[in-house]
């Protein structure tokens, strides 16, 4: 016959509720200190916006000039806001991380 001893089921169990507590404290732990750190939040650029009146379209992209001086922007469809119909002639706003003229960060086509 089978003989149980209660006392070291008791042990047992009170051994393998500990181990998985601190299982998951050390989980929780990893796991809120090792999250990624995303650049653009961690070290947020001021952002540079300038308007410009669209110039020119065709099948490459878009061309404007800068309503404040002779400079000139080039963008592509990818960088105009789903559903954003821009003509020749519309007036945009364009923002920019601080110095990265490269970079669009948002299109808004401004209503005449």
């Amino acid at each position: 016959m089978l003989k149980i001893n209660i006392e070291k089921i008791i042990a047992s169990l009170i051994i393998i509720i500990c181990l998985v507590f601190v299982t998951l404290i050390i989980f929780t732990k990893w796991n809120t200190t090792n999250q990624p750190v995303n650049p653009t939040t961690a070290h947020t650029k001021a952002i540079e916006t300038y308007e410009y009146i669209i110039t020119k379209i065709d099948p490459s992209g878009y061309y404007g000039k800068s309503t404040n001086n002779d400079t000139g922007i080039y963008f592509v469809n990818a960088n105009i806001p789903k559903g954003t119909i821009i003509q020749t002639g519309d007036k945009i706003r364009v923002s920019f991380p601080k110095g990265e003229w490269d970079v669009i960060t948002n299109i808004e086509k401004i209503n005449q």
